[in-house]
């Protein structure tokens, strides 16, 4: 009886968790500050930046992604881009350097196109090695950001004790009940993020919008997600990640159903893959308020089939002590659910635009449509699935033969560069 009672109550403390989470760990502690600063050597007041883009297939966006970075307001150290494409099978690279030839003087842009697709984390630790500029910032072809989106992630950049920063993504207006679930999921999350601003205290960043000092860089994993090793880095440094909700970009929601399922069982899979590590290494570092935020916002948003089940599970025990007609009153109101959740999820479909009451289900269905993610993120982890690649069908793990040697002139930019190390 108090066993089936306490499972019915795992789903209820797990909400109050994600609720009440964020700002219960600012109060428990902060980065404690370590020494070796990352910045030595770079001028602090006038930084080079260099905008990094990991690319596969992208010939329809990123063109304009790389037009979108030249009409930035610059940084007064400079400003370079790098592109990887990451065994791209079309246009991508062509688009590259047609962008490249129309660009402004003194914006150089460089290009390393890969011969077979290695994964993002990987692409991006190869644009890590090329990179010149004393911040490194990471976005993603189909962004867009605002004229002074770099501007302000410079300047939070510049404040003492900040490794990395973390814009804000907006996404543009679309029909469909899946974009506008979507959107209110976004708001929840904003607020998260928005929670550990003062503090400096974030534990991921915004593949699409971010930026880190490149001294922080060193000791990259690739086989870890980028969003959750950022801020990390920063922390093993000793230094805060700065939320910057002025740093804005633009980006296109999805309006499928099937499509946001898929992409969002996909980040949650990778998040999964790289949470132990991110955490030992957390640990290791002395950084008990980073491992608490990560726990409270990420691993319990990410494990949400867990308390799902746990309550389900415990219902059923207490219906099974009850009487006859409990049962009977039971199955009736189970019947009523299953027929709401349907509705709940049409409400997702693509054709559907949610209003008034329908909304709200749409927001339900949104919350459903993540514990089948994370349900299914979850089992796909134990089952072995360790690959980081852009799509399920390739072997994240790079070869010899993946990376087009510099020598035969596939590593091309417009100006003098580094050793690529590794490349």
């Amino acid at each position: 009886m108090w066993v089936a009672v306490a499972m019915c109550s795992v789903p209820f403390f797990w909400l109050a968790v994600m609720a009440l989470g964020p700002k219960l760990s600012l109060r428990l502690g902060s980065i404690r500050a370590r020494g070796g600063d990352p910045r030595a050597g770079a001028d602090v007041a006038r930084p080079s930046v260099s905008v990094v883009i990991a690319a596969r297939d992208e010939e329809a966006a990123i063109g304009a992604r790389i037009d979108n970075l030249f009409d930035l307001e610059r940084p007064a150290g400079g400003l370079e881009v790098v592109v990887v494409s990451d065994g791209s099978t079309d246009a991508t690279v062509a688009e590259v350097r047609a962008a490249r030839e129309r660009g402004p003087e003194g914006v150089q842009v460089k290009l390393l196109p890969l011969l077979q697709s290695i994964g993002k984390e990987a692409a991006l630790a190869r644009a890590f090695d090329i990179a010149e500029g004393d911040i490194v910032a990471l976005t993603d072809a189909t962004t867009r950001w605002q004229p002074d989106t770099l501007a302000r992630l410079v300047s939070a950049l510049q404040r003492p004790g900040v490794g990395a920063a973390s814009g804000r993504v907006c996404y543009e207006p679309a029909e469909g009940g899946a974009a506008a679930a979507f959107a209110g999921y976004q708001r929840y999350v904003v607020a998260q993020r928005a929670s550990g601003r003062e503090a400096g205290l974030q534990v991921s960043t915004s593949g699409a919008c971010s930026a880190v000092w490149r001294g922080c860089l060193e000791g990259y994993d690739p086989t870890l997600n980028s969003d959750l090793q950022v801020p990390l880095l920063a922390a093993e440094r000793g230094l805060r990640t700065a939320y910057v909700g002025g740093a804005v970009a633009w980006e296109a929601p999805r309006v499928s159903r099937d499509a946001e399922l898929k992409a969002r069982t996909r980040i949650i899979r990778l998040s999964l893959l790289s949470l132990p590590k991110v955490s030992r290494r957390a640990w290791r570092a002395r950084q008990p308020a980073f491992l608490l935020r990560l726990a409270v916002l990420k691993a319990t948003r990410w494990t949400l089939w867990l308390p799902t089940l746990l309550g389900a599970v415990g219902g059923c025990l207490l219906v099974a002590q009850g009487p006859e007609l409990l049962a009977l009153s039971a199955a009736t109101g189970l019947a009523a659910l299953s027929l709401l959740a349907v509705q709940c999820w049409r409400s997702l479909s693509a054709s559907a635009a949610p209003r008034g009451r329908w909304r709200q289900l749409s927001l339900i269905a949104y919350g459903l449509l993540g514990v089948i993610a994370s349900g299914l993120a979850s089992l796909a982890v134990l089952r072995g699935d360790r690959r980081m690649a852009w799509v399920p069908d390739r072997d994240p793990t790079p070869s010899s033969d993946d990376v087009a040697a510099p020598e035969t002139g596939s590593f091309e930019d417009t100006g003098p560069h580094p050793t690529l190390g590794g490349c």
